[in-house]
């Protein structure tokens, strides 16, 4: 359990300002970035309970270029909906029993995961 004395809100910080012209190494990194995920289609499942659902899927575009397909998304159904709501208010149960201090533990390791 978390001792909620003993943690501190990390200081607020600003990303370093990257110069993103073509010829730079982040340029191009970027642009290489862009064409891997322009030629890659997602797969987008529903997620139930922290499992990965598959059901029919409906075809995502680009809103620049319509018949590129960028990503397949599931679709829920109305039984898949009921699932998630089931599986939602279960969660709710043990996250509602957890002190304030490891819910703000919870998230302040997701913004350390994501930021780095």
């Amino acid at each position: 359990m978390t001792d909620p004395n003993t943690h501190s809100v990390p200081a607020p910080w600003n990303e370093p300002m990257i110069n993103y012209v073509d010829s730079s190494r982040h340029g191009k990194k970027l642009k290489a970035e862009i064409t891997r995920q322009y030629q890659t289609v997602l797969e987008i499942p529903l997620m139930i309970g922290g499992q990965s659902v598959l059901s029919s899927t409906k075809d995502i575009t680009l809103p620049h270029k319509h018949q590129h397909v960028f990503a397949r998304a599931h679709c829920a159904t109305e039984n898949h909906v009921k699932a998630a709501i089931s599986s939602c208010l279960e969660a709710r149960k043990s996250w509602a029993a957890l002190p304030q201090s490891e819910r703000s533990a919870v998230f302040f390791g997701l913004q350390k995961d994501w930021l780095g």
